[in-house]
């Protein structure tokens, strides 16, 4: 479980880091030659005056101003461990619950939830949902006392689908950069 959860963490990280590699180019891109030669002031450690390329995020409110390499390396890895140490401090109060609970759900790719591949577009995310959501919703479950476990299973599987879908076109969502 731990290389799971190790995998999942490193996967958003590495999606979050190519996120914010792309937003700082068009950040960038949108600076005039002039603002990109004056100095830079990091917001975080207060150290200046810094070259445009010493800089990971440069705020498109407060010209001149921004966050150094270093400062943000720290956010990033302290981000990083902090949902490490959440995650196992969730695994801890499962186990502590016992064996007579049953198993926590073992983490997968939002991917792999909606049977597609990585790299899927939004429509083919959303078609992949909506096929999955029609055989897993919970009002689909025929009415009686004796489907209530089969009506909350596929309450369960309905909301695991969904979120899957939710971060996938998260993900696809085209960002503007504030300015």
């Amino acid at each position: 479980m731990d290389d799971i959860v190790e995998k999942a963490v490193e996967v958003a990280f590495d999606k979050g880091a190519e996120f914010f590699q792309l937003n700082r180019e068009r950040q960038i891109a949108k600076i005039s030659a002039e603002a990109r030669a004056q100095s830079y002031t990091c917001m975080a450690c207060k150290k200046g005056p810094l070259r445009i390329d010493g800089m990971e995020v440069v705020s498109a409110l407060m010209p001149g101003f921004g966050m150094c390499r270093g400062c943000f390396a720290f956010v990033w890895k302290a981000g990083e461990e902090k949902i490490k140490f959440l995650t196992k401090k969730a695994q801890e109060a499962a186990a502590a619950r016992g064996a007579h609970h049953a198993p926590e759900p073992v983490a997968r790719p939002p991917w792999t939830i909606l049977g597609i591949d990585k790299d899927a577009s939004s429509e083919e995310v959303n078609k992949a949902w909506r096929a999955l959501a029609a055989k897993y919703h919970p009002d689909m479950v025929p009415p009686g006392p004796e489907a209530t476990a089969e009506r909350e299973t596929a309450r369960m599987k309905f909301e695991e689908v969904t979120r899957a879908r939710d971060v996938m076109i998260k993900l696809r969502k085209p960002t503007t950069p504030a300015g």
